[in-house]
């Protein structure tokens, strides 16, 4: 089977495993919305400049 998964999803799913780790209820639509939004940032972060310019 071919695994059609790209980087964004892999990061929503281990971000998506840390926030319901130890919870008994959540909403899971909330939590999955969540998880796209770490993935988003994980990703902006991958392309960012490694020593960004101070801004003045």
């Amino acid at each position: 089977m071919e695994n059609d998964m790209d980087l964004r999803d892999i990061f929503a799913a281990h971000a998506m495993e840390g926030l319901l780790a130890g919870r008994e209820y959540v909403a899971i639509e909330s939590v999955a919305n969540l998880a796209y939004i770490i993935a988003d940032s994980m990703i902006a972060q991958r392309v960012a400049p490694e020593h960004p310019e101070d801004e003045d």
